[in-house]
């Protein structure tokens, strides 16, 4: 009785009684529903496994990636070494897609449509995309500095802010307390 296959009236059943795998060996193994006119699941040999829904893939396997039709929803952790997204599909969190992440194919972009967009770190580099040159830098408890050319224009210190070059103002200029020329 290692190996059952039987009908209790309601459902029908292969069943294995616990001694070792159920094994169901072939180059391809189709899962169908009951009317045999729409598939559920499909395994290839050296090939893909196919995940339908109403007929319709939603999940492929390929020898380099999972390909997914439709809307994936992580309920848990994903653990891995990249995840990838086609241009112009988008990568969101949120119930209401609240922080969208995507590439049109030109430009990227962090869209977020409720709140505020938080980077929260004790220091924030913003670098070209060499990474050999900074463009601004933000340190917690102290400066925010800006610079062009990868040269420190802009300042901020404990008693105001420090600008190196010459300060162009293009407006009126308004003083609140004494104003101290130098040389």
């Amino acid at each position: 009785d290692d190996l059952q296959i039987y009908h209790d009236g309601s459902n029908s059943y292969v069943q294995d009684s616990g001694t070792g795998n159920l094994i169901i060996a072939g180059s391809a193994v189709n899962i169908l529903n009951a009317a045999a006119n729409e598939s559920m699941l499909r395994c290839t040999e050296n090939g893909a496994v196919e995940l339908w829904y109403d007929n319709s893939k939603k999940l492929e396997t390929a020898s380099d990636r999972v390909n997914i039709t439709g809307h994936m929803i992580a309920t848990g952790t994903v653990k891995g070494t990249k995840l990838s997204v086609d241009d112009n599909n988008k990568a969101t969190f949120g119930n209401g897609d609240d922080l969208q992440i995507y590439h049109d194919a030109t430009n990227s972009i962090i869209l977020n449509n409720n709140g505020h967009l938080k980077l929260r770190a004790n220091t924030v580099h913003l670098n070209n995309n060499a990474d050999n040159e900074t463009m601004a830098l933000f340190t917690a408890d102290g400066a925010v500095e800006l610079f062009h050319n990868n040269s420190k224009k802009f300042e901020t210190t404990s008693g105001g802010c420090t600008v190196t070059g010459d300060l162009l103002i293009t407006d009126d200029l308004t003083v609140q307390d004494n104003l101290l020329m130098g040389d």
